[in-house]
């Protein structure tokens, strides 16, 4: 009893560390890149809003994933309504505990070095340091998962069992594609627990989306057509994300996939699936979020197996300090590469201040407004005309619009990407209202006065 007690302690001690270095990399990188954000972002927190003001996701405006982000907003929202930064201090802590959960499940399976290792890739990681710092449902999908296979792996009964596919249930209402993990839980299972464990997935699933059936049908529009139905990047373009994202931001990740002895079979299989997404619309940065965790245990692996005998004490620690000095790297990259560097989107702030300040100048508290940016109604906290954002571009036309102008005090046209109207909406509110412009034609947009119109022209003869 005693020698297993003493065996527990250095773990207790190394997961702490692990917990601790990541929580100091999340918060130094946060604070180094507190300036710049992710448009999606805006979107949940409008929209979580606009469900903890009564809305309904799905009937009252359109969102394109399950609506778990959405609940994570609205159960936040007596701190977020303070500050929308609590939201990524939220962030932060779910994965700081993904971290922590890499460096459990790397200690069931090697020793205590490979453990630390991997726990370090992962909180070093320029996916998880970007995604973790930020307002997205990747993070809860990659805790949920990683829980969901720890609870398989510790220990193998039928309670753990149940429980791992709630968590893989609650990770699905943040975002589809925690199912890319289903096959790995699988074969972590076997044969008898994995039916019980689909089930549970499938169970959870299902009662998580019963207050929706109402807008059942809504709901599968906006989460599974229009996902799917999306403008494709081309089979290059995704291939080139997947290798980007996958591999060259987890080189070692490679070299760990024909380390001898390999990896568990299951570790593999969550690793790889990140590949699929080849088969989707588009590939984003964030989609790999959950993939992370696997990829930092297969690369303590390699290094771990290196044969470097004067350095194998030291590995772990060498390895944190090589982590800090990549955290500097991804935060100079993100704050000095421009608004996209490596497809990693860095948006300024700085970027929409100048819409802000006009929109809290002019436009009254009580006022309505319509913009395609989510960004200008959330950080003027005023609201936004059917919650519309530039995703309604898509779904609607200039005439389900039209409408909305009767309620509306002002129309925000914003420049630069992420935003933007459904075609002949600019050209029919040009010719009818007064309109100024904000800012520049580079960092800026046109205020349109609904209340100002345009004296009427003839057409020339």
């Amino acid at each position: 009893m005693k020698a297993a007690g003493d065996a527990k302690h250095p773990d207790l001690v190394a997961g702490a560390a692990v917990l601790a270095f990541a929580a100091a990399m999340r918060l130094i990188f946060g604070i180094l890149t507190g300036g710049t954000y992710d448009y999606d972002e805006f979107v949940y927190l409008l929209l979580g809003r606009a469900v903890a003001r009564g809305g309904v996701p799905y009937h009252d405006f359109l969102f394109y994933h399950p609506p778990g982000i959405l609940m994570m907003v609205v159960a936040l929202h007596p701190l977020i309504s303070h500050s929308w930064l609590w939201g990524r201090v939220v962030t932060g802590a779910i994965d700081c505990s993904t971290c922590l959960l890499t460096f459990l499940i790397a200690r069931r399976l090697f020793d205590r070095d490979v453990a630390v290792i991997a726990g370090v890739l992962a909180a070093t990681s320029p996916i998880m340091l970007i995604t973790g710092t930020r307002i997205l449902p990747d993070p809860f999908v990659g805790f949920f998962t990683l829980l969901a296979a720890y609870l398989l792996l510790v220990r193998p009964t039928w309670a753990c069992t149940i429980v791992a596919g709630v968590c893989l249930g609650i990770a699905v209402l943040f975002k589809y594609p925690a199912l890319l993990i289903l096959p790995a839980c699988l074969i972590l299972a076997g044969r008898r627990r994995g039916v019980v464990f689909a089930a549970a997935t499938a169970v959870t699933v299902g009662l998580l989306i019963i207050p929706l059936t109402p807008e059942l049908h809504q709901f599968v529009t906006d989460t599974i057509f229009f996902q799917t139905g999306r403008n494709s990047q081309s089979i290059l373009v995704r291939i080139g994300g997947v290798v980007l994202f996958l591999v060259l931001l987890q080189p070692l990740a490679v070299f760990g996939l024909f380390t001898r002895p390999r990896a568990p079979l299951w570790i593999l299989a969550s690793y790889l699936a990140g590949f699929a997404y080849v088969l989707s619309p588009q590939v984003y940065y964030h989609y790999m979020t959950p993939l992370v965790p696997f990829a930092g245990i297969l690369g303590a692996l390699y290094l771990t197996r290196l044969r470097l005998p004067k350095l194998r004490r030291a590995l772990p620690a060498v390895t944190a300090i090589g982590g800090l000095g990549v955290m500097a790297l991804w935060a100079a990259v993100i704050v000095f590469g421009g608004g996209q560097p490596l497809h990693l989107t860095a948006a300024p702030l700085s970027n929409v201040l100048t819409e802000r300040q006009e929109i809290d100048r002019v436009v009254a508290p009580s006022q309505s407004i319509l913009s395609d940016r989510p960004e200008i109604p959330y950080l003027s906290n005023r609201n936004d005309a059917e919650e519309y954002f530039w995703n309604d571009a898509s779904v609607q036309d200039a005439q389900q619009l039209f409408p909305l102008l009767l309620k509306t005090h002002y129309v925000v046209q914003s420049f630069g990407p992420s935003a933007g109207y459904p075609p002949g909406f600019l050209d029919f509110i040009s010719a009818r209202y007064c309109r100024r412009l904000i800012g520049t034609h580079q960092l800026g947009g046109f205020l349109y006065n609904t209340g100002c119109t345009v004296p009427y022209l003839p057409p020339r003869q």
